[in-house]
């Protein structure tokens, strides 16, 4: 080969060369730039899904009934969430999904390669948890969002057992976003179960309303009395009166609640709101903003003959009429028949049960407690003419006193065709007779809080008045039927003490 040539072949390899390692740059810079581009797009496609997550989830939170979005997703069938408590199932509804490419929204969570990268809403505050879960109602998805309704199931007796399972292709990824809520398990590839765990003893509702009705079929009337007085005070600020008086008080039933229903009486209804199970019948009494009707739930008091039943009818020394001064130092006391307390005056300087198995009759009569009092009756409570019964110094500490009673009470002696000034009865406590009907046969003034089952007037037109002033220190108080309250350390172990778990229903046709 001539020198020339290999000075061209020189030239032709180098330039080879050169164009070999342009092309294999070039090669490699496009291949970085798509992979970066690609990286872009899915970021961009995951916080869009992610977004649509947040909207749905608004719609179930907030005041918003509908939203739209550009993004367009494929809307099919899957997923399944079931909601047991203690063993009795009270939900069961498809979820539904949006999918896109390797992105997708089930139930408030969004899966991505088969890792949860968005969890659903689960809110913890003041012990009490709430799981948010909107399910997908329409068959396409248009973009448009709107909520057609929502379903709250309220879990408020700590020591139920309550299970949520999901069924999904996309179980692995629901147990990682719920692993750390409950005891959270992986059944198998397309199931996971969470359960939370509840304690092992009753704990009812507090002591929350002036007047807490019972099961009384169909409902009550209390527009037949002839005037109704309810409000509220705190018994930590003073006895009531005066600037000690408020409008904190809630009247409550399972069933219908009358305040106009021919009685002609009056009602003056200082109070935050009137709670009914199913109707109310307001008069003029209350305004639109105090009402709630048909509401959830509407916690009934502890039946009085269960808390009754399960004190030691024998318990502490035996007592009658005739030695009724044994009370005066305190402890535990117990009658065999009925029980007379009248024309006397005790001061209670300790801690005091009393257990009366039959009637017990007030009349002309005064109490005064230094401490706690308690009084069981398996019978009536009799209410005479000027009876009193209250605490020492504040004389309206309502937290004080409990009396229970589990047959009827009469408020008042019954005078057919008088026209006498009415009976002046005041009582400071928390009177329980939640299966029983209160009889008004005069004036009843009532610090601290009734539970019962029915009031009637049996009266004449002015004589039949009830008045409940609700001490707002009650709000900490349960009724407990065994004797002593459970600890509270042994008797739960579940971390949320009360659940709910909303469940929006979102239309996306």
């Amino acid at each position: 080969m001539g020198r020339a040539q290999a000075e061209v072949l020189g030239v032709v390899l180098l330039f080879g060369m050169v164009l070999v390692g342009a092309t294999a740059i070039a090669t490699v810079g496009v291949s970085g730039l798509e992979l970066v581009q690609d990286e872009a797009e899915t970021e961009r496609d995951r916080l869009e899904m992610q977004t649509v997550a947040h909207e749905i989830t608004s719609l179930g939170e907030g005041d918003r009934q509908a939203v739209g979005v550009e993004e367009s997703y494929e809307r099919v069938e899957g997923g399944r969430l079931v909601i047991s408590v203690d063993g009795q199932e009270v939900y069961n509804e498809s979820m539904g999904r949006l999918m896109t490419d390797d992105l997708v929204y089930e139930g408030g969570l969004v899966v991505h390669d088969g890792r949860a990268i968005r969890q659903p809403a689960v809110e913890t505050r003041e012990r009490a948890t709430q799981i948010t879960v909107p399910r997908l109602a329409g068959e396409t998805f248009s973009g448009d969002l709107e909520r057609t309704g929502t379903t709250a199931i309220r879990v408020e007796d700590p020591t139920a057992n309550v299970t949520l399972t999901v069924h999904s292709a996309y179980a692995p990824a629901w147990y990682e976003a719920f692993e750390g809520s409950g005891d959270a398990r992986l059944v198998d590839a397309e199931t996971v179960e969470v359960v939370f765990e509840g304690g092992n003893a009753p704990r009812p509702p507090t002591v929350s309303s002036a007047i807490a009705f019972g099961e009384t079929e169909p409902g009550v009337t209390v527009g037949e009395i002839d005037r109704l007085w309810v409000d509220s005070y705190a018994s930590s600020a003073g006895a009531y009166g005066g600037v000690n008086r408020g409008a904190n008080a809630t009247i409550r039933s399972p069933n219908e609640l009358h305040f106009a229903a021919g009685g002609g009486g009056t009602v003056d209804l200082q109070v935050e709101r009137v709670v009914s199970g199913k109707s109310i019948t307001p008069g003029p009494w209350l305004r639109d903003d105090q009402i709630v009707e048909y509401a959830d739930n509407v916690s009934v008091p502890v039946p009085t003959g269960d808390v009754i039943a399960a004190q030691e009818s024998t318990q502490g020394a035996p007592i009658g009429a005739s030695d009724l001064t044994a009370l005066e130092a305190g402890g535990s006391y117990h009658t065999s028949g009925d029980l007379e307390v009248s024309d006397e005056t005790l001061r209670l300087a300790d801690d005091t049960s009393l257990f009366v198995a039959g009637n017990l009759t007030l009349a002309d009569a005064t109490i005064v407690a230094d401490d706690d009092l308690q009084i069981y009756v398996t019978g009536d409570l009799e209410l005479g003419d000027d009876v009193r019964i209250e605490t020492a110094g504040n004389p309206h500490r309502a937290s004080a006193v409990r009396v229970f009673v589990a047959g009827d009470i009469h408020a008042g002696e019954e005078r057919r065709g008088e026209s006498a000034e009415p009976d002046e009865i005041t009582v400071t406590g928390y009177v329980h007779a939640s299966e029983s009907t209160l009889y008004m046969h005069g004036e009843l003034e009532l610090y601290g809080a009734l539970a019962i089952g029915d009031i009637q007037n049996m009266g004449s037109a002015q004589t039949g008045d009830l008045i409940v002033h609700y001490d707002e220190e009650l709000v900490d108080t349960r009724v407990y039927v065994q004797e002593k309250a459970p600890s509270m350390d042994a008797a739960y172990t579940r971390e949320a003490y009360y659940l709910r778990f909303v469940l929006p229903e979102i239309d996306t046709a």
